[in-house]
């Protein structure tokens, strides 16, 4: 092989790749342009928040009623009365709610 065809391939090969990069580049440039347009649309899109309505109850009171009536067992258990105790608080004013 000559240095002329090597001269003419080697600047064909390279037309060719510039061609090839150049359709690559405009492609890049046109998936930016398209990830922009698309990000800004949903940008301009208003907040609009979930409605709904629960239908089950999350809380109730049964965690004190709960509490007290084990309290009040094993004071029992124990031999204390409740009702003693709660009179003698009534007796010197003390607040006895929770």
């Amino acid at each position: 092989m000559s240095v002329e065809e090597f001269k003419q391939k080697w600047l064909d090969l390279q037309a060719k790749h510039e061609a090839r990069f150049g359709e690559i580049a405009e492609q890049s440039r046109k998936d930016i342009q398209q990830e922009m347009q698309t990000a800004q649309e949903q940008e301009i899109k208003t907040f609009k928040p979930i409605r709904a309505e629960s239908k089950s109850q999350t809380y109730k009171d049964e965690v004190k009623a709960n509490f007290w009536e084990q309290f009040l067992k094993i004071q029992k258990e124990n031999g204390i009365d409740i009702l003693e105790l709660m009179e003698k608080l009534n007796e010197k004013g003390i607040d006895k709610r929770i």
